[in-house]
């Protein structure tokens, strides 16, 4: 784990007078990525990280944890451990979600027929394809689909936290 609190900060700097030196204003949003920044690769978060966290929302700015492919109930132990800060793009920016309340706030679905027109144009190309989908805590999938539990994913990808969900190896 790096002695440094990974987050990236995103600040506005203001100009003062004609000789166009600026000074840094404090940050309005801060914003990480999850997995090997935010989330040790066991899944917790330090407390020097959730201490970090905690100033900011409390200094003012939005913690902002970058697009995940991960679905809201994979985000509530993340929700958890960083004490229910921040908010989230889930689902590959499908979706975003307010740890402090568990919930999703805002939500960005693919139209039903782009969805089947996807669907149908790889079916053409690769013929034995299957396919899952979630929307929120609903989840579907094709009879051939591989579901795998989260405690199934994490040992198979040799203890590290969930991330994308692709085939295990």
């Amino acid at each position: 784990m790096p002695a440094y609190v990974p987050l990236a900060v995103i600040g506005a700097l203001e100009g003062r007078g004609s000789d166009r030196s600026f000074r840094p204003t404090p940050p309005r949003l801060v914003v990480s990525d999850l997995d090997g920044r935010l989330l040790r690769s066991d899944g917790t978060v330090s407390d020097r990280t959730r201490s970090a966290l905690a100033a900011v929302e409390d200094a003012g700015a939005t913690v902002v944890f970058a697009a995940t492919c991960r679905p809201p109930q994979w985000m509530r132990p993340v929700a958890q451990a960083t004490g229910h800060r921040g908010i989230a793009v889930c689902s590959n920016g499908a979706l975003v979600y307010d740890p402090h309340q568990e919930e999703i706030i805002e939500a960005f679905p693919l139209a039903p027929e782009v969805g089947h027109a996807v669907v149908e144009a790889i079916r053409m190309s690769i013929p034995r394809v299957s396919f899952g989908v979630e929307f929120g805590g609903r989840f579907g999938h094709g009879k051939t689909y591989l579901v795998i539990a989260v405690t199934d994913w994490a040992r198979r990808s040799s203890g590290r936290s969930p991330t994308c969900w692709s085939s295990p190896r």
